[in-house]
């Protein structure tokens, strides 16, 4: 047990005797990240699958020839589980998910700083396996079962995904919040730049069935990251058996949340606050643009630039990549400036802003410009999608800057936005480009992504704000600077830190 320290100068000061070699903290946030990997693997693999699913059984053959026609099956296994569906039954199975996902993510956030994010995210996550797992089997009997169950994943899997915010708040010292944040994020780059190509192999094979595996194998996945939530975190560092003294102390020491019986949640403040508009606006016109490349930008390819179905693969997962590395990139280096000193937390979040947003907006708005020059288009595809990432060092992690006490509610509700904006987002490429998608038509989407981002950037950089908020229960404002420790391995320890040394972070 460690006596109450009270620091007159900035938390920085502060000197631990002992620093373990491996933090338990980073092994959290590599587990949430794992989460966040499996869950949004669910989510987008379906879309390909499903092409698998269906796929025409009927066979024709050429008299002259004897060749069969392309619909054929390369093995009576496909035959064997090809569904039935329609295209309208296929389009409605693909948007099941995300009907169910609208408004569950605020719930799930609510619930997590209620209950504790330990139990929601393993139960979230665990449903959510449990029903991939048994799809194939639903897919192959009744279509409405299987509509059903896609549904339900996409409620448990919102309420799931805004925990580990939750936990982040938590477990994060201030001068980590960002680079904690891109350790999160990078289990959706990681996701969106492997699953497709993963499941091409897998539908292509034999073993179980084809494109049953896919589902067996994110399934099981699922399951398995449950039971590591379960058994390796939890809801507070002070309450888990493996935590070192000194990385304790350095958490509590250094983070905003303070513990307690969980306070109402003050909407009327929230929703009247300019610094949260600031920060769902600018995810909103961010997930636009992020929604684009990951559910468009392949079409387009197709489209307009004519490429194939196996170079457009590697095409649309390059982004990504250098989207993953400038996430680690960024986080790294806005944390290691603020802890430096240099400028403020909301200034370099808006520097952050006006750099990422503004690279991403010019490069959508040169791509119409340089026509069907196919590297071209993949290069500035590229950069912007890669520049965008620096949203995790501004708009996506100034929640944890404003209202760190509500992080999951706030995320939950920034995800419904996000889920809106990508729904909006489809609706516009349908009307813009329709049925005739020809260069002209799919430019212009891409001049509206464009004027969105920099909309995004420029709101956020107004009214865009680094601290905490005086409905925050974390807000506390003090004569002195100090923060107490009262208990290290207590259960909930406290936390009181002054506006003055949060500005600083």
């Amino acid at each position: 047990m460690v006596n109450p320290v009270e620091i007159i100068d900035h938390p920085s000061t502060v000197s631990l005797k002992k620093t373990s070699k491996v933090k338990l903290r980073w092994i959290v946030f590599t587990i949430i990240a794992i989460q966040v990997f499996s869950l949004i693997s669910i989510k987008i693999s379906m879309s390909l699958a499903v092409v698998a699913m269906i796929e025409d059984v009927s066979c024709s053959t050429d008299n002259s020839t004897g060749i069969q026609s392309k619909g054929c099956f390369e093995s009576d296994i496909h035959r064997k589980f090809h569904v039935d569906w329609n295209e309208s039954q296929k389009s409605r199975i693909l948007q099941a998910y995300m009907w169910g996902s609208i408004g569950m993510a605020i719930f799930g956030g609510r619930m997590a700083e209620i209950y504790g994010p330990r139990k929601i995210a393993s139960i979230g996550i665990f449903v959510t396996g449990m029903i991939n797992f048994l799809f194939p089997t639903l897919a192959l009997r009744s279509y409405w079962a299987s509509y059903f169950a896609r549904l339900a994943q996409g409620v448990c899997s919102a309420i799931a995904i805004p925990t580990g915010q939750v936990i982040l708040a938590h477990w994060a010292p201030q001068q980590e919040k960002t680079i904690a944040s891109s350790v999160i994020l990078s289990g959706a780059l990681f996701s969106n730049a492997v699953t497709h190509p993963l499941v091409g192999l897998m539908v292509s094979g034999d073993f179980l069935g084809g494109w049953p595996f896919v589902f067996y194998f994110f399934g099981s996945l699922a399951i398995a990251v449950a039971l590591m939530v379960l058994l390796f975190i939890r809801d507070d560092p002070g309450q888990h058996p493996f935590i070192s003294e000194n990385e304790l102390e350095e958490i509590i020491q250094h983070r905003l949340v303070r513990t307690g019986k969980p306070k109402s949640l003050p909407w009327s403040s929230l929703l009247t606050s300019p610094a949260i508009y600031a920060v769902l606006i600018a995810n909103f016109t961010y997930s636009w643009s992020a929604g684009f490349f990951s559910l468009q930008l392949s079409s387009f390819y197709k489209n307009v630039l004519d490429v194939s179905h196996k170079s457009n693969g590697v095409m649309t997962a390059l982004p990504y990549i250098v989207s993953i590395m400038v996430n680690y990139l960024a986080g790294y280096c806005i944390d290691w400036l603020r802890a430096s000193e240099v400028l403020t937390t909301i200034k370099l979040r808006k520097i952050a802003t006006t750099i990422g947003y503004g690279v991403a907006a010019s490069c959508l708005f040169l791509i119409p410009f340089v026509g069907k020059h196919v590297g071209t288009v993949v290069i500035l595809a590229t950069i912007a999608k890669g520049f965008g990432a620096l949203n995790v060092a501004g708009p996506g992690s100034n929640h944890l800057d404003i209202c760190p006490s509500f992080a999951g509610t706030f995320n939950g509700l920034s995800r419904t936005i996000s889920d809106l904006s990508q729904i909006l987002m489809n609706e516009s490429v349908a009307i813009l480009v329709g049925n005739n998608p020809t260069p002209k038509h799919w430019y212009n989407t891409f001049y509206l992504s464009a004027i969105l981002t920099i909309f995004g950037a420029s709101v956020f950089v107004l009214l865009g704000s680094g601290k905490v908020q005086h409905w925050d229960p974390s807000y506390k404002k003090t004569d002195k600077n100090e923060i107490n420790v009262n208990s290290l391995k207590a259960k909930k320890p406290e936390l009181r830190i002054t506006v003055k040394d949060e500005e600083k972070y």
